[in-house]
């Protein structure tokens, strides 16, 4: 999360989401079913880690590997829970929008949410059996959105500030 400042206080800004913090929305274009594949950013850090510092009975692992790190797919009703669960709040809330349209009409709309847009057109769901195959090959377990909420608890609640 980013700040952006201004004459006014500073505002937190979550790319993807620009009215979560303002109006505890996840403004959400998926159809039903369509789910989008989450990465911890933190776990991108972990596996270049290792890479980076595997000596050299190690290494050849990590040789011509493409690793997929997005391993948790969720919908927006149920990320909306998890940040309710994760904040002890119960106000952000997965609001339906008919296209990218009405987002730009709203002045809300953000690069990000056309990727949301592809999830509709695309089946994620292999994602989960390869998660489990790159965890198990490389030994480092992947950070679900939960547990990274929890461990960026105190930014969370910055950016959830004017939520119910």
């Amino acid at each position: 999360m980013s700040q952006v400042t201004g004459f006014k206080a500073m505002v937190p800004v979550v790319p993807n989401f620009p009215r979560l913090a303002s109006h505890g929305e996840l403004d959400d274009l998926l159809t039903p079913g369509s789910k989008v594949p989450f990465t911890d950013a933190s776990d991108i850090g972990k596996y270049a880690a290792a890479a980076l510092l595997a000596g050299p009975s190690e290494s050849s692992k990590f040789e011509n590997q493409e690793i997929d790190l997005c391993h948790e797919l969720l919908d927006f009703d149920e990320l909306a829970g998890i940040l309710n669960r994760a904040s002890g709040k119960s106000g952000v809330k997965a609001m339906k929008r008919a296209s990218y349209a009405e987002l730009q009409g709203m002045g809300a709309a953000v690069f990000g949410q056309l990727f949301h847009l592809l999830a509709n057109a695309h089946d994620f769901s292999a994602k989960g059996v390869a998660a489990a195959e790159v965890q198990a090959k490389f030994g480092i377990v992947f950070t679900s959105v939960e547990g990274a909420l929890a461990r960026d608890r105190e930014q969370l609640m910055e950016t959830l500030a004017n939520v119910k």
